[in-house]
């Protein structure tokens, strides 16, 4: 990081990375702030709608369903699905069919 700047685009991938490994771990807390971080550097280097905005917005959501934070899935969820549509044109993607996925996961777990 020293090398690189902690919002060097490849900083964000590191967090990505480690949050994963830390929801493998179970510790979902962490894997949360990670992947927030990984946003974070992510929305200042890419401003328009992007895929690995849109991600970022589903693993948090999915970060959040997993600690049972039902809304703020929800939220994260849809902000992913309005980026997807909007990269996609509103045209059938598997990462618009995606979103709708988790959201449903998340409606029916909230129950």
């Amino acid at each position: 990081m020293q090398h690189l700047g902690p919002d060097h685009i490849d900083v964000a991938h590191s967090y990505e990375d480690l949050g994963y490994i830390y929801q493998e771990l179970k510790d979902d807390k962490k894997a949360l702030k990670l992947f927030m971080k990984c946003l974070a550097i992510e929305k200042q280097h890419y401003k328009s709608p992007h895929p690995y905005i849109a991600n970022s917005y589903q693993r948090i959501g999915i970060a959040y369903h997993r600690l049972q934070v039902y809304s703020k899935a929800i939220e994260y969820h849809l902000e992913a699905l309005a980026w997807r549509d909007e990269i996609y044109e509103s045209q059938p993607h598997a990462d618009i069919a995606s979103s709708y996925r988790e959201l449903a996961i998340v409606h029916m777990d909230q129950r």
